[in-house]
């Protein structure tokens, strides 16, 4: 997203779109029932929107290649559920 854009919200609406539309067609039946966001740690704005998605850190890890440390969210079927029927 351009930064023109950032902090307007646009990511957060698209982001739960992409969630619903992912379990509502059963794409996460393929990964283990589950979406996952891979976040470098210094995007403050991606881990809020992962957030925001009912996703919670499962892990870190850190690239050897370049050491940079990433986070890794997800969200699974049964909390999606309990998500939507709130």
């Amino acid at each position: 997203m351009l930064p023109h854009f950032w902090k307007q919200g646009f990511a957060k609406e698209a982001a739960v779109r992409l969630r619903d539309l992912a379990f509502e067609r059963g794409y996460d039946k393929n990964f283990g029932n589950s979406l996952v966001s891979v976040i470098h740690e210094d995007n403050i704005g991606s881990i809020k929107v992962a957030l925001h998605n009912g996703m919670s850190l499962e892990s870190d890890y850190i690239d050897s290649t370049i050491t940079d440390r990433f986070l890794v969210y997800s969200i699974n079927r049964k909390t999606w559920e309990q998500i939507k029927k709130d």
